[in-house]
């Protein structure tokens, strides 16, 4: 399971303020400057990835990349709910409280 969320960086406030994302509770950090979190796989094999945006407010957009280049992705679902048309996408674009199963 991918966790993505908002660690707000004045804890013990009500008032919702500055915020970093998190990825399983790893700051995600911006290129180029630094390198984005990988998940490393075999040519050919196939994995399947649960994602939870759970932030507050943030769409999280979600892409598989191979030398720059976005590759297909099948998304079998969304709030377990099936994905009827198409399933294969090069980008998904995660509403917050959302959890796609790829």
């Amino acid at each position: 399971m991918l966790l993505v969320r908002q660690q707000f960086l004045n804890p013990g406030s009500w008032l919702p303020g500055p915020y970093e994302m998190t990825l399983n509770f790893e700051t995600v950090v911006t290129p180029p400057l630094h390198t984005l979190p990988l998940i490393v796989a075999d040519p050919g094999e196939q994995q399947f990835w649960r994602v939870l945006n759970a932030s507050t407010q943030a769409f999280v957009t979600l892409q598989l990349l191979y030398n720059g280049v976005p590759q297909n992705m099948e998304l079998i679902s969304i709030d377990a709910v099936p994905v009827t048309g198409d399933p294969y996408v090069t980008t998904i674009n995660i509403p917050p409280q959302a959890a796609p199963n790829l």
